[in-house]
């Protein structure tokens, strides 16, 4: 499985941010990497981070399918993801910690099917 983290660059993520705009730093490296099949995960806490919701975008003009986390009411990651999972509160930290503890989760259940 391949798997790249688009915040693991940050020289990119800064260039993209100085020269096109911090909403610009994950849509640009996807349309560089992104291809029809491909798996997008987003983040985004309130999902309504410009950066995340553009990145969303140009996932579905691309084809790919994209998994979201959020928090709230889901804000318009909502209706941008294949499957959004919503941590329905409004406290932040308590978003995050939801998310982190649904990556273990995803994450055992995966490393579970492969050790078979």
């Amino acid at each position: 499985m391949k798997v790249i983290a688009l915040t693991d660059n940050i020289p990119v993520m800064l260039a993209y941010a100085n020269d096109c705009g911090y909403e610009t730093i994950f849509a640009e490296q996807l349309d560089a990497l992104a291809e029809p099949g491909d798996l997008l995960v987003a983040f985004s806490g309130s999902g309504r981070s410009p950066n995340i919701i553009r990145a969303l975008d140009l996932a579905r003009q691309r084809g790919l399918t994209v998994i979201g986390f959020t928090g709230r009411d889901g804000g318009d990651m909502r209706e941008r993801c294949d499957i959004c999972l919503i941590t329905p509160c409004q406290p932040m930290e308590q978003i995050e910690d939801v998310h982190v503890f649904l990556c273990h989760l995803i994450y055992s259940a995966i490393r579970d099917q492969v050790e078979l």
